[in-house]
């Protein structure tokens, strides 16, 4: 029993391995800082979970990490001399390229790019270095900065620390520890602060948007930039919400929740007041605008009247033609509620004399007055 009871649970286990999911890759950031400035600043890549092809080491490796930022533009050596087109082999000047993983807070030695397994969010940072004899210690320690705020407000000052990575003798893999940087710059945007013995600098900015931060010490590797965010407090920048403009109305004009009390307006286009057409070129398409309306549009109205020689038709919109009417008599047809309407005649007109009339109608029941010129025209056609 103990036996196949051992069997089952083992059984159990292998299949819970075989079902467990696979850890998604992680992303990390790249940071290349060079002998005259940053070559790279940091750059998200989202590592693999198989073996880099083009330098065989792991793909949640430095070197992966490296390959994916470069685009592949270095030498591709454990010990690399060769990064994005600048070159440190020790042989000049004890120089060559130091790579740091930011982890737990600080900046520790990487062990080895191929070596190096990296986790989701953490920085690598490959940047100049030298260590010359006779104790070969670092020289071009990084800096960073802690306890920036995302938001901060115009005129009112703020406070971050500076913190320099320090190491033992010869920085072994993995060593480094923070210790609070007196006398780097720290420089936001158009403003700049020194920090003092306990790594603090206050600043003031007046500049509203985002602002890039930066600490700088000679001969230290220079932070990372960090931005923040200036508001006003009511600007609308950074979330913060932005007062609504000031409502303008007229009384009655349903704005800001008055009454609506006014109509819209319409207004025929296309046609003159008086205008004359030959028969080949009498309209077919009636169109026009209507003004906005706080209230909405609830519909256009149309009336189109002909009268020759003595007797007097009205076109109706269900049979698409003109019907006799007592002279003097109209009939309204709705086009719907667009503002820019339009209606198009079955056939051009025939000789006669017009009356064309658009009336707009808005949701609060006022109706437009009829206006010649403007939403009532007369016209030929000879």
């Amino acid at each position: 029993m103990i036996r196949r009871f051992r069997a089952g649970a083992a059984g159990l286990l292998l299949s819970l391995v075989i079902a467990a999911p696979a850890a998604a890759a992680p992303t990390v950031t790249v940071r290349v800082e060079g002998e005259a400035g940053t070559l790279l600043p940091r750059t998200p890549v989202t590592l693999l979970d198989s073996t880099e092809p083009n330098t065989t080491c792991p793909g949640t490796s430095a070197a992966a990490a490296i390959e994916l930022a470069t685009k592949g533009d270095w030498d591709r050596k454990n010990y690399f001399q060769r990064l994005l087109g600048e070159v440190h082999d020790y042989s000049q000047d004890s120089d060559y390229w130091g790579v740091w993983v930011f982890r737990g807070g600080r900046y520790v030695v990487a062990n080895g790019v191929c070596d190096e397994l990296l986790a989701e969010g953490e920085e690598l940072l490959a940047a100049y270095q030298q260590a010359p004899p006779p104790d070969y210690q670092p020289v071009h320690l990084p800096l960073w900065i802690t306890g920036l705020p995302a938001t901060v407000r115009a005129g009112e000052p703020f406070t971050v620390t500076v913190y320099e990575t320090q190491c033992e003798q010869f920085c072994a893999p993995g060593e480094g520890r923070p210790v609070a940087r007196e006398g780097a710059t720290v420089t936001a945007g158009d403003a700049s602060a020194v920090t003092g013995a306990d790594g603090r600098a206050t600043l003031v900015l007046t500049r509203t948007g985002e602002v890039a931060v930066r600490a700088t010490r000679d001969p230290n590797t220079p932070s990372a930039v960090v931005r923040t965010c200036v508001t006003a407090g009511d600007d609308g920048l950074c979330g913060t919400a932005q007062p609504a403009p000031p409502c303008v109305h007229d009384g009655d004009d349903g704005r800001c929740g008055t009454r609506d009390l006014r109509a819209p307006q319409a207004r025929i286009a296309g046609i003159a007041e008086q205008q004359r057409f030959r028969r080949r070129s009498a309209p077919r398409e009636l169109s026009g605008t209507v003004e906005a309306d706080p209230s909405g549009l609830r519909h256009v109205k149309l009336s189109l009247t002909r009268r020759a020689s003595g007797r007097c038709w009205a076109f109706s919109s269900r049979r698409e033609r003109f019907r006799r009417v007592r002279c003097g008599q109209r009939w309204y047809f709705s086009i719907g509620e667009k503002a820019d309407w339009s209606y198009l005649l079955p056939s051009r007109l025939p000789r006669g004399r017009y009356v064309l009339d658009a009336v707009a109608v808005d949701r609060a029941g006022n109706r437009d007055a009829l206006a010649r010129g403007r939403n009532r025209v007369v016209f030929h056609v000879r």
